[in-house]
């Protein structure tokens, strides 16, 4: 894991958050050779920006067809490594096609109240990102 995010993640204990999308993944996303997406609660978004920014990731605007509401991109510099890491910052779950992020699911306080915790970072039931998987496809 990226000492960045290791650090990070240790200060999020107290953030309701969920890295919800290819949990599979989630050794190569902490390594920084995939982006990490995360659910955020909106009650805890101000405090989650602040330990982002102190934690030195600086968040970016995707171009105007990969802007999606309820969606934030942060980019990360791990000093270590060298390597970059790119979060997916959700607030809201809006889904649909590549391009056209077109369905509401309002399903966020039930995926973010049944986590596990893997490598220190909160991860959605196996459950959850079964049927997440199925309603994407």
């Amino acid at each position: 894991m990226l000492l960045l995010l290791e650090h990070y993640f240790d200060q999020l204990s107290e953030i309701q958050y969920v890295h919800w999308k290819s949990n599979s993944h989630l050794d190569a996303a902490l390594n920084g050779e995939t982006d990490l997406d995360l659910l955020v609660s909106q009650r805890d978004a101000q405090q989650f920006r602040k330990i982002t920014i102190e934690h030195g990731f600086k968040q970016i605007i995707s171009s105007p067809e990969k802007q999606f509401p309820g969606l934030e991109d942060y980019l990360g510099f791990d000093p270590a490594s060298g390597r970059l890491t790119h979060l997916h910052v959700h607030y809201r779950l809006v889904i649909g096609k590549q391009y056209a992020k077109n369905y509401r699911l309002p399903l966020e306080e039930s995926l973010l109240n049944s986590h596990q915790v893997v490598s220190g970072v909160k991860i959605s039931s196996v459950e959850w990102e079964l049927a997440f998987l199925i309603i994407r496809a």
